[in-house]
């Protein structure tokens, strides 16, 4: 009986320096926390000067259907945005572009590849994670791009009362759209991410089975608190192409449009939509 307990204590010491060194070995060798610092400056918006240049550089290749769309286009183009523009940052190498399916159509995301020993801990399951939140506040920051950018090509243009009416609008939404990502990056991100680090570098009771578990459990939570709303954020995203659809049609009255959206629709159905977030 008092070897069975002698032994049993000893495997408990084995185990724990066994844990002990491979937690320091994905840390030191693998760098564990910096690829968590990366999936969350490029995967999760904390980086706005990397997301206003790819924005700027990818927009109109985005603004395409994804029919006309080619993979090959988009990848190239993005290896040369963060080769040209961001040259010393290692962890970018890890980023790919994909065209992910949602509700039928196909969106612009980033995936994060990880390979060898990390991926017991980083797994493709929680990876996909960051893929899907990633689209769902791309789609809203291309969205308040588009209503900026909207803005640049008209500001001189002749002021009239309709003109005026949709500079009101269309300031109401980019602000509108600001502030629902911001709510995004701090009430839920930033937070959740402050939690999970905490708990990862408390070394206490911590293995690669527990680490795995409070990894996909964070990436799991950021997924069901900002995709759960995908549906929401999609209408509101129709009504603002019908607003900048809209737009269009008054700047060129002249022009053979067909359009069938008024005015005094839009800012209701902007509101209705906007509301459930």
């Amino acid at each position: 009986y008092l070897w069975g307990i002698e032994t049993e204590s000893r495997l408990k010491i084995i185990v724990k320096d066994v844990n002990s060194n491979l937690l320091t070995l994905m840390s030191n060798k693998y760098m564990l926390e910096e690829h968590l610092k990366a999936l969350h400056q490029f995967l999760l918006f904390q980086r706005g000067d990397f997301f206003q240049h790819l924005l700027e550089f990818l927009s109109k290749m985005l603004s395409q259907t994804s029919y006309h769309l080619q993979i090959a286009d988009l990848k190239s183009s993005f290896t040369f945005c963060i080769n040209t523009s961001f040259p010393h940052e290692k962890m970018l190498q890890n980023l790919d572009v994909k065209l992910m399916k949602v509700d039928g159509k196909e969106e612009f995301t980033l995936v994060y590849n990880i390979e060898g020993p990390l991926s017991a801990i980083l797994t493709s399951t929680s990876l996909e994670c960051y893929s899907r939140v990633f689209q769902v506040l791309w789609y809203i920051k291309h969205l308040e791009y588009k209503i900026w950018q909207s803005w640049l090509g008209n500001k001189m243009k002749k002021s009239d009362f309709t003109n005026h009416r949709l500079t009101l609008l269309r300031s109401e939404m980019g602000v509108a759209l600001k502030h629902l990502v911001d709510r995004y990056l701090v009430e839920v991100i930033d937070a959740s991410f402050k939690r999970f680090m905490k708990e990862i570098q408390s070394r206490d009771n911590v293995h690669v089975d527990s680490l795995r578990t409070a990894h996909s459990k964070f990436a799991e939570g950021l997924e069901t608190a900002i995709c759960g709303d995908h549906e929401k954020i999609f209408k509101l995203g129709d009504v603002i192409r019908q607003f900048l659809s809209f737009e269009l049609v008054s700047s060129y009255p002249s022009r053979s449009f067909t359009h069938t959206t008024t005015f005094s629709s839009l800012r209701p159905m902007f509101i209705e939509a906007l509301t459930p977030l």
